[in-house]
Parts: structure tokens; C-alpha cells; sequence
């Protein structure tokens, strides 16, 4: 069997649309029968049992102050040995820290020629910092494969560099997210809409927007809100904090907050929600959006980056900042309590249909084969 590595920055227990989809990845492409599969992180502390994988493969995640030096010496030598040990046939970064490692690493010839060596980007091109893109376009001879999540980065990948091979393999989720369980539907406040938030604690998402549009329905009594915030090192972990105790003193009993919630968690935010929106600026894809809709809720989303691939219908979008228009077409459910019915059957059904995990194991096993 083919040994397949997959790389990841991050914990693959912290929530992120990354570490998700890689989740994914490694259960569908063990179903197969047909790979060894293999997860290259950082260090963790944390019981990772569930993971239907040969092994976890990690390094210390800062050894440096200095973030270059972590990331281009130390951070990129240990990941060259732990390729050398392991010898995989395939590595298949997830991030843009990790794409560009392995770039680097059979560019220079650290890692062998018949390594296939494939990035996911998850972002857009055209976002990156001027740093990221002069590097990527350097290294590009060093990945055998690019990935997109959306058409609209693809084709930012095709115009700003000289990529051999790029595939548009859009984000997925797990089998369990494709049935609904209608037992696990909230139990309290069944008379009232609730709107949910729920992203990484970076400033693209526009918390500072989220906070405007809890302002602007705040006092409307039919209104609650709820909230799941990502942080991953220990200073986001403060800011998000901090904008959390503006919240709750903004908000009071109306809201309810979980920082770094399980996935298990994540699924109970879902369910106890009706409504879903998402305030960045620059999404790459934004796979909160599917597992909404999923969990049969009415999903928003800014008219900015991906997002208007996936949503694919103008009426749930609204101008990044656009807090007047967001907060307008929440509150038309509140006097249309069958409209929003009618919507959350629709997001439950346009999600099975659109994104499949069929589709993505198919795609995957074919771009690991060819």
C-alpha cells in the first residue's frame, strides 16, 4: 500500500477548517484500503485515539523565539527527517507554512524526486502577504500538485504563478453530518431565533463585525445569540477572551460563548441554532458554512472571497461590514417564522446535493493515483 502523509500546523484537535477537512481526509482515504496513512503536527497532549491512522508523527511546535527561525530552520529540518524516516510516497500539505516547507525541501533536493509532494490551499491567492506569494512563486517547481477549494482560487493560482498541475477539490464533511437527528434539536427557548457565529479568532473573520450586528438586534426580545471561538496560542487565547467579557457585558443572558469547543461541541452549536452567519473578509471557502447548513440552518455569508461559490444564491449574502443589510434580513424571520422553514430545508437539502464525501474520496484517490 501507498504510505500517504498528510501535514498540518496545527493541533489536529483545535477547530479550523483545516484540521477538519484533514480529519476527513484521513477517514475517507483509510476506507479505501489502498493507503498507509500518516499525520505529521506539532506535538500534543491530547488523546488522539479517535484517528483511524497508522500513526502521528510530531515535533516540538516553538522551539525559537524568533518565527523565522522556527518556521525555516528548525521547524522545516525536523519535518525533513521525519520524511526521511518515514519515506512516504505521498505528502499532502494543508497549510501555507507546510506547503511551503515541502516546496522548499525538493526544490533543494532535501526530500526525494519521486516524493509526490501536493498543497491544499485554503485560502486565496491574492490575500497572501507579499512574502508568502514570493515564495510560493519561487518554490512553485517544488509541488507536484496544487489544490483549490474553490474555482475562484484556482484560477487566482493560474493567473499569479507558474503551477504545473491545479485541481478544484472542494471541502466535504464527515458521513455523520449527512444524516439529520432531529432528537438532538434544541429543547429551551423554542420560541426564539437564534443566531450563531463561529470562526477562528483572526481579524479577517470581522469579529468587530459579529459585535456591530449583535449591537443592531440586541433589544429585539424574539432574539438570542450564541458563539464558538477558536484560539490557538496562548496571546489569541487572550484577545479572544477579552472581546468575550465585552460580549457578554454587551449581551448579558441573551448570549452564550465556548472557546475552543470540541467537535462534538461544534455539531451541538449547530443544532441549537437557526441561524448561521459568517462575517469574514477574504474567505477562502468557509466550511462552517456547509456544516450549518447541514444542521438545517439559514446560512449568510459576506460577498467576499469563496463564500459566494458556496452559498451560490445572492439572496444570503451582504457586503463585508454591511451590518445594516445582515441585521435587515435576520430580522424578516422573526416576522416569518414559515420562511425560516422553509430556508433551513433548503440549506439541508442544497448541502447533500452540492457537496458530497463520495465526491471528495473519489477525487483524492484519483489525484493520488494518476
Amino acid at each position: 500500500m501507498k504510505k500517504l502523509m498528510y501535514m498540518i500546523d496545527n493541533n489536529i484537535k483545535i477547530i479550523g477548517g483545516a484540521t477538519k477537512s484533514t480529519f476527513t481526509m484521513i477517514t475517507e482515504m483509510k476506507k479505501l484500503n489502498k493507503y498507509d496513512v500518516y499525520l505529521c503536527m506539532p506535538e500534543t497532549d491530547k488523546n488522539l485515539e479517535i484517528l483511524p491512522i497508522n500513526k502521528i508523527l510530531t515535533y516540538p511546535e516553538n522551539k525559537y523565539k524568533n518565527k523565522l527561525i522556527n518556521v525555516f530552520f528548525y521547524k522545516m529540518k525536523a519535518i525533513q527527517q521525519i520524511i526521511k524516516q518515514l519515506n512516504p510516497d505521498i505528502v499532502h500539505a494543508q497549510d501555507p507554512q507546510g506547503g511551503i516547507i515541502i516546496a522548499m525541501l525538493k526544490k533543494f533536493g532535501k526530500i526525494p524526486k519521486n516524493i509526490e509532494c501536493i498543497y491544499t490551499d485554503r485560502q486565496l491567492f491574492e490575500t497572501y502577504s507579499v512574502y508568502y506569494k514570493i515564495f510560493f512563486n519561487l518554490m512553485i517547481k517544488g509541488l507536484d500538485k496544487v489544490i483549490c477549494t474553490t474555482n475562484i482560487n484556482k484560477e487566482q493560482w493560474k493567473k499569479h504563478t507558474k503551477v504545473k498541475h491545479i485541481e478544484c477539490v472542494s471541502n466535504v464533511l464527515d458521513e455523520k453530518w449527512y444524516t439529520y437527528d432531529k432528537t438532538n434539536e434544541r429543547k429551551v427557548d423554542k420560541d426564539k431565533i437564534i443566531i450563531g457565529f463561529a470562526a477562528r479568532f483572526d481579524a479577517y473573520k470581522r469579529w468587530d463585525t459579529v459585535k456591530s450586528i449583535c449591537k443592531k438586534l440586541k433589544d429585539n426580545e424574539k432574539i438570542k445569540f450564541s458563539f464558538c471561538i477558536a484560539a490557538g496560542t496562548e496571546k489569541i487565547k487572550e484577545e479572544a477572551q477579552i472581546y468575550i467579557k465585552e460580549i457578554k457585558e454587551m449581551l448579558g443572558d441573551k448570549v452564550t460563548i465556548k472557546l475552543n469547543a470540541s467537535m462534538d461541541e461544534m455539531e451541538e452549536f449547530y443544532y441549537n441554532i437557526d441561524i448561521f452567519v459568517l462575517t469574514s473578509e477574504g474567505e477562502s471557502f468557509g466550511r462552517t458554512l456547509i456544516e450549518a447548513m447541514s444542521r438545517r440552518c439559514v446560512v449568510f455569508g459576506s460577498n467576499s472571497g469563496g463564500v459566494p461559490d458556496v452559498i451560490n444564491d445572492k439572496r444570503f449574502l451582504f457586503e463585508v461590514n454591511d451590518v445594516e443589510t445582515i441585521s435587515t434580513k435576520i430580522l424578516e424571520y422573526v416576522d416569518d417564522v414559515k420562511k425560516l422553514e422553509e430556508d433551513k430545508s433548503y440549506f439541508e437539502q442544497y448541502v447533500k446535493d452540492r457537496f458530497s464525501v463520495d465526491k471528495l474520496r473519489e477525487k483524492l484517490d484519483q489525484l493520488y493515483t494518476e
